[in-house]
């Protein structure tokens, strides 16, 4: 055992150190998967000791299997960033990133032409060194794509972007390219051709979002990918654009445009439609932030959260504003309170303002129905959540009729307990039938006390199918406190 180590909190709150050399030289061109590992490794070696230091842990946290893992590891190791000290158990020691080189070797007479190809390309770069070419001849290994593909795609970043275009960046485009089927020499004409074709229609989307500067060979990107991949048209791509003029350009465009894409709006009209919507329901979140004396710096999350599933489930926004009024008025100053308020309303479908008012006018009158029966039994006490309920039961379940209660009322009036009696007296009348005042006037007020004979008496047995009536009808009953 060690003498000395630190704390799972002590590690958590630390810092993961990552060389320059690393984010500089080998970032930009890794896959994301080896990125994941890579830093996730480097994270555990803070804590050799740690549990957590273990391939299956490293799996579980990176959602990887093993043998992912172990292949990611193997891409570092060909880079020289780590070696593999062992297999079974896998075993990592982690190397410097400034001092690393990569151990894969290509036998120069593979690469001459491509090599003599790049450089003409290049007349002004000077390739001293022949680690320059590793990150093309990497590319070309890993994707399995022809050396001359990969001349053509960097013939076309330079004519686009000139000679001083650096390798992460044509990398970058050629990673997109294969990813999207861009493999053969016709596949890299046929994509040319696609963005030579997409900048006079990019021209007037640039217009439309307030774009001044040349377009970009990633602003063709953009355009391939919402018209071919996501299936819009220019007219859309221009309704989208005028919505975020001179508000962060082809990026702020692309979010919108995915937004779009996931609640499958592509037509102009769907689109308009669906961001008229979706100012309606902002303008309804800041009406009830502003109600319930709340602030956020963005509306995004309450619509989001809130205000969309409110509004999918029916309810208005009129409605909506009322019951955050309701919800201040009654000291219920959060969003999640207020959900609780729109979750009881549509229990009992009200929705719209006018439902709103006539259920909380029926839940008024009928307090003021129970303050006056509490005022006639004798009972000095504000309404409670169990008078409502009993109240329900003696109205909906049992039958009675305002004037019945009140006479029940009457009848208790200054005794202890009254409610309570006059709980039970109802019962009685009901078990008997009696739900008119003139039928209650023949049922006793004291409930009859039986025999004590009678209540030892052990000559009646009920069986199970005697007792079926009263047990069977539990599931139809709703839970009721009394």
């Amino acid at each position: 055992m060690s003498l000395c180590t630190r704390s799972k909190e002590s590690r958590e709150d630390g810092y993961t150190m990552v060389e320059n050399a690393f984010v500089d030289a080998f970032m930009p061109q890794c896959d994301p998967t080896a990125l994941k590992v890579y830093l996730y490794g480097l994270y555990l070696c803070s804590d050799p000791l740690s549990q957590d230091n273990s391939l299956s842990h490293v799996c579980d946290a990176l959602a990887l299997s093993q043998q992912e893992v172990t292949q990611a590891f193997g891409y570092w190791a060909d880079r020289g960033l780590l070696d593999i000290v062992g297999y079974d158990p896998l075993q990592i020691r982690y190397r410097s990133a400034r001092t690393a080189t990569a151990v894969r070797h290509y036998k120069k007479e593979k690469f001459a032409d491509f090599n003599a190809q790049l450089e003409a390309l290049f007349p002004s770069v000077v390739f001293a060194n022949p680690n320059q070419y590793l990150p093309y001849y990497d590319f070309i290994e890993e994707s399995k794509i022809k050396p001359e593909v990969m001349l053509m795609i960097i013939r076309y970043c330079v004519n686009t972007k000139g000679e001083k275009i650096r390798p992460n960046y044509v990398l970058a485009v050629a990673r997109n390219w294969v990813s999207e089927g861009v493999r053969t020499l016709e596949d890299v004409e046929a994509r040319i051709r696609q963005m030579e074709l997409a900048s006079e229609a990019l021209r007037s989307v640039a217009a439309a979002v307030g774009k001044k500067s040349e377009l970009t060979l990633e602003d063709k990107q953009y355009y391939l990918k919402w018209t071919d991949n996501w299936g819009f048209g220019l007219d859309s791509v221009l309704t989208a654009a005028k919505q975020c003029k001179n508000k962060g350009g082809f990026a702020r465009l692309d979010a919108l445009l995915d937004e779009y894409f996931r609640n499958n709006c592509l037509s102009p009209v769907d689109i308009e439609r669906y961001a008229q919507s979706k100012r309606r329901m902002r303008d309804c979140a800041a009406q009830i932030v502003k109600r319930l004396g709340l602030w956020y710096d963005s509306l995004d999350f309450v619509v989001e959260k809130y205000v969309a599933p409110w509004t999918s489930k029916g309810f208005d926004a009129d409605a909506l504003c009322l019951i955050a009024e309701y919800c201040f008025t009654n000291s219920i100053r959060t969003l999640e309170g207020m959900q609780s308020a729109v979750q009881k309303f549509y229990k009992h479908g009200c929705m719209s303002v006018a439902a709103i008012q006539e259920h909380l006018g029926d839940l008024v009158r009928v307090d003021r129905m129970i303050r006056d029966l509490l005022e006639q039994s004798g009972c000095a006490r504000n309404v409670t959540a169990q008078d409502r309920t009993l109240y329900a039961t003696w109205t909906n379940d049992w039958g009675f009729a305002t004037d019945a209660l009140l006479y029940a009322a009457r009848q208790e009036q200054g005794k202890p307990f009254a409610f309570n009696r006059m709980h039970r007296y109802l019962g009685r009348c009901h078990a008997a039938g009696a739900h008119t005042v003139e039928q209650m006037q023949r049922v006793p007020q004291q409930e009859a006390t039986a025999p004590k004979s009678d209540f030892n008496n052990h000559d009646r047995k009920y069986t199970k199918e005697d007792l079926s009536a009263f047990f069977n009808d539990f599931d139809s009953l709703d839970k009721i406190e009394v």
